[in-house]
This record gives structure tokens, C-alpha cells and sequence, in this order.
């Protein structure tokens, strides 16, 4: 492990949880590390949340080489300000399920907005995720629409369920 991988242990995942954020576990503080070219051995650690203005100032123009937190999103080198602010912010609100959702949807403004609305929760095996399905298969009985789901590996172990679009049943 480099020296600049070590600023801060990412923030545990935890096991089945409701959508809502727990706030009992802390949040995970997602951080870049930028330098002025690939292979740099100089480089300067930052928060990347906040706003596009405050983390294109912190990134000013530089590769960002590492990250710190955001497990499951790939930050390119060039990612953009707005990307990476949006994902932070992101996950420093909802948690690393928002990580997996953004990458699902390739960071995807439209999308990334939506995730409280989708969000299930996580869950640590299929037995403990039975209960959500079931409710959303109840939902669906009573309003004859058909939604599908979505569940994307948690990086830490478990899964994350999302509620997909509705469809009407024909």
C-alpha cells in the first residue's frame, strides 16, 4: 500500500439496513488524490464532495490518480468536477449503495437524483432480502403494475436492491 492510500480506513458497510441512513455509522468521506501527471509521486489529497466550483478549484486541473471511499464507482483521471461532485455528495448522504448506483447508470445526473426513490436497502444474504421483495411484489398486486428490481454486489459482501420502473401489467 502507498503512502497516499493510507489518509483514512474507508467507513464500514454494515449489514442489512433500512433505506434511510443510519446515522449510528459513520458516513463515508469520499476523497481524491490528484497529481500533475500519471506516475506522479507528488500529489495532494481532497474532499471531492461539495460544490462543482469547490472541487474543481481542489482539483484545478490536475489527473486524479486515487480515491478514497468511492467503493464501487470508478473515478476516471479526467472525471469531471460536476461527476465527482455529484457522487460524493452522493455518497457522503446516502452511503457506498449510492457508489454502485451511479456506476450502474454510468454517473447519469437524471439517475443519480432518482436513488432515494429506487433505494431498497442492503442486505447480507438472499434469506434477509426476501422481506423486501415480498412488499414489493405486494405493491405491485395492488396496483397491477409489474416493477422490476435491481440488485448490484456490494463491494464490501451483500447486495444492494433497487426498485426498478413500473410497468402495467397487460
Amino acid at each position: 500500500m502507498t503512502e497516499h492510500q493510507q489518509r483514512r480506513d474507508p467507513a464500514p458497510e454494515g449489514d442489512a439496513r433500512p433505506p434511510e441512513r443510519d446515522r449510528s455509522r459513520p458516513m463515508p468521506r469520499p476523497g481524491v488524490w490528484v497529481a500533475d501527471h500519471p506516475g506522479a509521486l507528488v500529489g495532494w489529497w481532497h474532499e471531492a464532495h461539495g460544490t462543482t466550483e469547490e472541487v474543481a478549484a481542489r482539483i484545478a486541473g490536475r489527473l486524479i490518480l486515487d480515491t478514497v471511499d468511492f467503493d464501487g464507482f470508478t473515478v476516471r483521471p479526467d472525471e469531471r468536477p460536476e461527476t465527482v461532485a455529484a457522487v460524493a455528495n452522493g455518497i457522503r448522504q446516502h452511503g457506498l449503495a449510492f457508489a454502485a448506483w451511479a456506476e450502474f447508470h454510468d454517473a447519469d445526473p437524471a439517475m443519480l437524483t432518482s436513488f432515494a426513490e429506487h433505494y431498497l436497502g442492503h442486505y447480507d444474504d438472499p434469506a434477509s432480502m426476501h422481506g423486501a421483495i415480498q412488499r414489493v411484489r405486494e405493491a405491485d398486486r395492488q396496483t397491477a403494475n409489474e416493477t422490476e428490481l435491481l440488485f448490484l454486489d456490494a463491494p464490501k459482501g451483500g447486495t444492494y436492491l433497487f426498485a426498478g420502473p413500473e410497468h402495467e401489467n397487460p
